[in-house]
């Protein structure tokens, strides 16, 4: 098989996993900044409580 034919296959797969990997990325920051701010919020309340 030529390189000529077998690169625009190897970039379309490389471009889509790319791809992939933004979109969970995003979807890891998204869970992760809730979970931070959740956490967060817990803490702040946990530490007015007097005890």
């Amino acid at each position: 098989m030529p390189i000529g034919e077998l690169t625009p296959h190897f970039f379309s797969i490389y471009i889509l996993k790319d791809n992939i990997f933004e979109i969970v990325y995003k979807f890891k920051l998204k869970y992760i900044y809730i979970a931070f701010l959740t956490t967060n919020m817990s803490q702040h309340y946990s530490r007015k409580k007097p005890f």
